[in-house]
């Protein structure tokens, strides 16, 4: 049997945290909580299993790492014996929960150990051996510690499943039900996902006890905080990739975008933007599942700082940033699915920020995302020929030669033909 539950507070100190996470709240600038935090928070200081139902970008991370921090805090910490264990789909989720935890609760000295896959074990085993309070985890990870007796459950007394329904898409529904079998009964079990399918529920059911629903709807077919705007892809630009960059480099150079996460639907089609985008003198990372875990996060860091102005990305190796007041994100292909294409441009626009988004689309492609695009189009005229970017491309004809940067031990600045680097002429365009 499902308890539903609304009533939305308008502030954080109506929500029983404690003094200190306020202050922090204060400091990062949260004045006002999310309604699924004004909802989700009450419910697990009450101790009560609850299925959160909420899109992404609506503060979910916060709405439960706030509460536990302050739960975990002042309960009995067991050496060696995590409390809380929290499971997510992807290692760039992971490394966002982590972060949030280190966030708001700093000065309560709650240790976290984050164990994905594509990094190394060995500061992983480091960060067990410590004495975790929290796990942050993807289930082949962590299935693989236990298995290994690097991992003691019994004194876990919260269990999370993060983007759960991204889980099953993955394929992890067997290595869940294993891992609470794993767990102890006594616990208080969280469980949210983005959409309330049949699967969803079935899974949440078997975990979960009694559990509060606490669903949030979107106000409209997507965020209004976030300004959507469409090119549209006809003529030429449909038989032709390279008159497609340069339609995006005109966006890009007309509108003043400065930071913003690049979508394609391919990790090939990352890699040639990616090329392209750099001989044009774009500071660029291309992010997708190939890129090993480490170089993402450096990647992910500075683009954080601005050192990087765009990273082109495919879905999977995007899901779970969290950039605080992106500007921009860029569909330069259009998503295989509506709920993609929600995901996607719920990059921007997060917590109550404006955004924009910028969607390059076919006429089929309208007609396929009816669901969830906005009932008029705002669509933008980016034709060519008027590259607005000529001066840049001008300057970079310069590299062709591709003269390396520091000088040749050998050579002095004679290059010979043999060693200059060539960069084949439809990634020039």
């Amino acid at each position: 049997m499902y308890k539903i539950f609304m009533n939305t507070l308008t502030s954080f100190s109506q929500l029983l945290l404690s003094n200190d996470l306020l202050k922090n709240l204060e400091t990062v600038g949260y004045t006002t909580p999310t309604p699924i935090q004004s909802e989700l928070i009450p419910k697990i200081f009450q101790g009560q299993d609850v299925l959160g139902i909420a899109q992404t970008g609506t503060g979910k991370t916060a709405a439960y790492a706030l509460p536990l921090i302050d739960l975990i805090n002042n309960s009995r910490r067991r050496a060696n014996m995590p409390s809380c264990l929290i499971l997510v789909p992807t290692r760039e989720l992971a490394e966002q929960v982590t972060e949030s935890f280190k966030k708001y609760g700093h000065q309560y000295h709650i240790r976290t150990a984050t164990l994905i896959g594509g990094m190394a074990q060995k500061n992983q085993l480091k960060s067990l051996a410590s004495g975790p309070d929290v796990i942050i985890a993807t289930p082949g990870r962590f299935l693989d510690f236990y298995e290994k007796g690097k991992i003691l459950l019994a004194n876990i007394k919260f269990l999370v499943i993060d983007e759960a329904d991204r889980m099953l898409d993955m394929g992890f529904l067997a290595d869940m039900h294993q891992i609470n079998k794993l767990l102890p009964k006594q616990k208080q079990a969280l469980f949210l996902s983005a959409t309330m399918v049949p699967s969803i529920q079935k899974c949440a059911e078997e975990i979960l006890t009694n559990p509060t629903v606490v669903k949030i709807k979107p106000a409209e077919k997507t965020n209004q905080k976030i300004n959507q705007c469409f090119i549209k892809i006809e003529g030429d630009a449909l038989k032709s990739d390279s008159l497609k960059r340069q339609m995006l480099r005109n966006l890009i150079v007309v509108k003043k975008i400065t930071q913003a996460i690049i979508f394609c639907n391919r990790k090939v089609d990352v890699d040639v933007l990616e090329k392209s985008m750099r001989h044009h003198g774009y500071k660029v990372y291309g992010f997708h599942g190939d890129v090993h875990q480490s170089k993402r996060l450096e990647y992910l860091e500075a683009f954080k700082k601005g050192e990087v102005n765009f990273l082109i990305a495919s879905d999977i190796a995007a899901r779970g940033i969290d950039i605080d007041g992106l500007p921009h994100v860029i569909n330069y292909d259009f998503p295989k699915s509506s709920d993609e294409y929600v995901h996607r441009i719920g990059r921007t626009g997060r917590a109550g920020v404006a955004g924009q988004a910028w969607t390059f689309i076919t006429a089929k492609e309208q007609e396929k995302g009816r669901r969830v695009l906005p009932d008029t189009l705002n669509f933008i005229d980016m034709s060519l020929p008027a590259d607005q970017n000529k001066e840049s491309s001008k300057a970079n004809k310069n590299r062709l030669t591709a003269q390396p940067e520091e000088e040749v031990v050998g050579f002095g600045h004679s290059i010979p033909k043999f060693m200059q680097i060539k960069i084949p002429k439809s990634l020039t365009e």
